[in-house]
């Protein structure tokens, strides 16, 4: 089994369309922790924001075919966030 470590975020969202969860985990290993604090910067809730994050990265994962690089990948699993912390905060008021 050849690491994926030197791997790019677009090889890995290629290999995500295919269903690798191998390259799901490296791709959660390198920006779970920066799409998890991007959560906690609007919710402030440690709780709400991890299951942000996570909600994210599952849709990363059901859209990876979707994905067309006009933007990074972080950009675009920034967007991602963005429109899941935007409900939460709807849903809470």
């Amino acid at each position: 089994m050849s690491s994926l470590s030197s791997t790019s975020d677009n090889q890995l969202i290629e290999l995500i369309a295919k269903q690798d969860q191998r390259a799901y985990k490296e791709l959660y290993k390198r920006h779970y922790r920066r799409v998890e604090l991007h959560c906690r910067s609007t919710l402030f809730n440690k709780d709400q924001a991890s299951e942000a994050a996570q909600e994210a990265f599952l849709r990363v994962f059901l859209q990876a075919a979707n994905y067309t690089p006009r933007a990074s990948v972080l950009s675009w699993m920034m967007k991602i966030a963005r429109k899941i912390k935007s409900l939460k905060r709807r849903i809470a008021s």
